[in-house]
């Protein structure tokens, strides 16, 4: 499933590492994130330290619980 289909507060893992923009936090596939929304191409999530960081909206994930 793609990032922008997912419902926005819902938690999610990424299948693989995704691209995110130039001098942001890389992703890192496995990690828990959460979706606040998403602008355009980029998203606004938060990893599990609650560091923001924008993911690719069209990055494969899989949704899962809170954690």
């Amino acid at each position: 499933m793609k990032l922008y289909e997912i419902p926005r507060g819902s938690f999610f893992k990424l299948v693989e590492d995704t691209e995110t923009p130039p001098g942001g936090i890389p992703s890192s596939a496995g990690e828990t994130y959460f979706l606040n929304s998403i602008d355009g191409m980029y998203s606004l999530c938060l990893n599990s330290k609650r560091e923001i960081v924008h993911l690719a909206a069209w990055s494969d994930v899989e949704i899962t619980k809170e954690s």
